[in-house]
């Protein structure tokens, strides 16, 4: 009944807001994401910094195929607050998958797949300090993103996110659930990071 669903949604938040959740560094996410994406679907992800001059802030995370070394997509992070951004966490597919013709040193006409790009805008004030709530954000953005980069289609319309509301969120619910699972928080995101929380 209404009432029973009340009182189990008042008993849920009770018992979370007597839970105090971890608190990550923005290195042990990134860090946390990268052995993620490894074991579970078997990709690799490099992080860099973006040299675009537009970009002050900005990471890259190129993804490629762990097993075949083929590069899928890049991923652009824009985590960071700044003073003119506004404050929301999303992601944009900046270019879809699609096959396109290319003539090859012999100029025959072969089909070439256009890798995709994506990029994450959050906005984390604090680096050394990402709260639960931002580190499931990030999960659920890092999902689309990961969805876009390995979709494979022959036209654009078809790839990544561009489905029924429905089936585009599968992938970010999926990443983001994720961290619901004690184990995977404290093995994948609570351990020292090689990585820099300037992210």
């Amino acid at each position: 009944s209404v009432w029973e669903m009340e009182y189990r949604f008042s008993e849920a938040r009770e018992t979370a807001a007597s839970h105090k959740p971890p608190q990550f560094t923005l290195a042990q996410v990134l860090e946390g994401l990268q052995r993620l994406s490894m074991d579970i679907f078997g990709l690799k992800i490099d992080y860099s910094p973006c040299l675009f001059p537009w970009a002050r802030g900005f990471q890259k995370a190129t993804v490629t195929d762990a097993q075949s070394g083929v590069e899928l997509g890049i991923i652009y992070l824009d985590l960071l607050a700044r003073r003119t951004k506004q404050a929301q966490s999303c992601h944009f597919t900046i270019r879809g998958s699609r096959t396109m013709k290319t003539t090859n040193l012999v100029y025959n006409l072969v089909d070439q797949p256009q890798a995709p790009i994506s990029l994450i805008n959050s906005t984390i004030h604090n680096p050394a300090h990402v709260s639960w709530a931002e580190t499931k954000t990030i999960m659920h953005e890092f999902g689309h993103a990961l969805h876009n980069v390995c979709s494979a289609s022959q036209f654009q319309a078809n790839s990544g996110t561009r489905y029924s509301f429905e089936v585009a969120e599968v992938p970010g619910m999926f990443t983001e659930r994720l961290l619901d699972i004690p184990d995977i928080a404290r093995i994948y995101f609570a351990s020292h990071s090689t990585i820099s929380n300037q992210a």
